[in-house]
């Protein structure tokens, strides 16, 4: 099946990392606008994953049924809603292509955590990424520092 495993992650990646573009659209919305309409479009797109992913209800509502993964599910939402409103929070007050660098943070901390808590075998390939994106984001905060320290009429040259 096309939707499991690593498509579905690159399409949630690739989803969620184009939905920021159309921040600059909105002029003077609000920051729980913004995550308002998030939430009120991801529900449509949930439902139709499902059905695309024909995965059948009954095995949904079974476990809507269960207590334990109701309050798993209820914790991931308050985990989720903390970090788009963070994530909104930055969009306004940074540019986009600092966003996008930052982005490359929370792949690195699943990274660790995968391979110091869930034991995942640490390839060289694995290795070599991880540094190169540290390496990247090291490079735009020294690009943050100097500009910082140069005066606004000679970055403009």
């Amino acid at each position: 099946m096309w939707l499991s495993g690593n498509s579905i992650a690159i399409l949630a990646f690739i989803t969620w990392g184009l939905l920021p573009l159309y921040f600059q659209f909105i002029p003077n919305a609000n920051v729980f606008e913004i995550l308002s309409i998030r939430v009120m479009f991801s529900i449509p797109c949930i439902y139709l994953l499902l059905k695309a992913m024909s995965l059948p209800m009954e095995k949904v509502w079974a476990a809507m049924q269960n207590k334990r993964i109701l309050l798993i599910c209820f914790l991931a939402g308050i985990f989720n809603l903390t970090s788009l409103y963070s994530f909104t929070l930055a969009v306004e007050r940074i540019s986009l292509i600092m966003i996008g660098f930052i982005q490359y943070i929370e792949p690195s901390i699943q990274f660790l955590l995968a391979v110091m808590i869930f034991g995942e075998i640490l390839l060289p390939i694995k290795v070599a990424s991880f540094i190169l994106i540290w390496l990247g984001l090291l490079l735009c905060i020294a690009d943050i520092i100097v500009r910082k320290r140069i005066r606004p009429e000679v970055l403009r040259l």
